[in-house]
């Protein structure tokens, strides 16, 4: 079977159907928006659907999506075509480049919306995984699990500023990070049933409540603790994603 090609119109975007499977690039030439999979539909400029190993990739907003099947709205955005309204179901990855590092995030299912020309928010459930992966030797590594996971992003950021500027975690939820002093390195844990998360200007800020589990781990036996009772705890994280304090309460 020869592979059938569609030009809409010059700069705007290229549809590839072929055996092998189903490609949409936009534009034709050095394209922003690329989405791919085994078979699939697109309506130019309104609106696509895609299923069997799909991987939709946004440049200018820097993420990747997969997914079993992605569907959603193209718009029209400062004469580029961007996704919006996208709907991921079955074995979902969200992939985006952060500071120092790559924030992934995985579920069952997951939509995606703008919400301005400078923010986005993907809303994330089932079985949820976030996990910071820290680019430079020197940044922490943070893994959390929750059942569902609502994040906001900006979509346009200056070279030493975050992407993720908040998310909330409903539980149960579970939270392993780097803990940093003047001592040394620890790792950190705790459980509880809700989380926040927010970004500030010199780090961002963490807040666990309800069910409340607490472990520090390092670096010497003094340092170590375990906390059980509490109501909530306050991480104060620095820009490598390290916890550098710890505010509890039991109010």
């Amino acid at each position: 079977m020869k592979a059938l090609t569609l030009v809409a119109g010059f700069g705007i975007a290229g549809i590839v159907l072929a055996q092998g499977g189903f490609t949409y690039r936009s534009p034709k030439e050095n394209p922003n928006l690329i989405i791919s999979g085994k078979s699939g539909w697109v309506e130019l400029d309104k609106k696509f659907e895609v299923t069997g190993g799909v991987k939709l990739e946004s440049k200018p907003d820097k993420f990747t999506l997969l997914g079993d099947r992605i569907s959603g709205d193209l718009v029209k955005e400062n004469k580029q075509t961007v996704a919006d309204h996208i709907q991921v179901r079955g074995t979902v990855l969200f992939t985006q480049q952060q500071q120092n590092g790559d924030v992934k995030i995985s579920g069952k299912e997951a939509d995606y919306n703008l919400l301005n020309a400078d923010l986005a928010r993907a809303v994330l459930r089932g079985g949820v995984k976030l996990d910071f992966t820290g680019t430079d030797a020197k940044a922490g590594s943070t893994d959390i699990t929750a059942s569902a996971v609502e994040a906001t992003f900006k979509r346009k950021t200056a070279k030493d500023e975050d992407s993720l500027v908040s998310a909330n975690m409903t539980g149960p939820v579970s939270y392993t990070g780097v803990g940093s002093s003047e001592k040394g390195k620890s790792t950190i844990s705790a459980k509880a049933d809700l989380m926040t998360y927010e970004l500030k200007e010199d780090g961002a800020e963490l807040k666990l409540a309800g069910n409340l589990y607490f472990s520090q781990k390092g670096p010497s036996d003094e340092e170590s603790a375990d906390v059980s009772g509490a109501q909530s705890v306050i991480l104060t994280l620095n820009k490598a994603k390290e916890v550098v304090r710890v505010r509890m309460s039991s109010e």
